[in-house]
C-alpha cells in the first residue's frame, strides 16, 4: 500500500500554545495534514519562552520546522493590509508579516488566533485558507 502525503498546514505561534484545543476543535484534520511551522515561528517560540511565564508546549518539539519563503512585496501587502484596520502592533509585526507571507508565497494554509492577521490575509486574498481559532 502506497503511503499518501499530508497536506502541510502553518501554524502561527499562539497556535502552538493552543494546539490541543485546534485539534479538539477540528481545525486541523491530522488524518490528512500535517502541521508544521516555520523558522520565525521556531525562532518567536523560544523567544517567548525565553522570556519566562510560559512553558514551551510539549508539541512543538514534535512539529517539523519549514523554512521562511516571503517575498518583501508580499510582506508589504500584509503590512498595508495591517495597516488598513488601524494602528499596527510593534510588538512582534516582524514574525506576523514574515509568518503571513510565508504561507501566502508557498500556499500553505494557515491556523492563527490573531484576527488581525487572518483580516489582513483575507483582505489580501479571499480565497486563501486562512482558519482562526476561538
Amino acid at each position: 500500500m502506497e503511503a499518501v502525503s499530508k497536506s502541510e498546514v502553518l501554524l502561527d505561534t499562539n497556535a502552538i500554545f493552543n494546539y490541543k484545543n485546534i485539534v479538539n476543535q477540528g481545525v486541523i484534520d491530522l488524518t490528512n495534514e500535517e502541521p508544521v511551522i516555520s523558522q520565525t515561528v521556531a525562532d518567536e517560540l523560544n523567544e517567548v519562552v525565553g522570556r519566562g511565564g510560559l512553558n514551551r508546549p510539549g508539541i512543538a518539539n514534535s512539529l517539523r520546522i519549514v523554512a521562511d519563503a516571503a517575498s518583501d512585496e508580499t510582506q508589504n501587502a500584509v503590512l498595508k493590509a495591517l495597516e488598513s484596520f488601524g494602528p499596527a502592533k510593534v510588538q512582534g509585526q516582524a514574525q506576523d508579516l514574515m509568518i503571513a507571507a510565508t504561507a501566502l508565497d508557498t500556499s500553505r494554509p494557515l491556523v492563527t488566533g490573531d484576527q488581525m492577521m487572518f483580516n489582513a490575509i483575507k483582505l489580501i486574498n479571499p480565497d486563501f485558507d486562512v482558519r482562526l481559532f476561538p
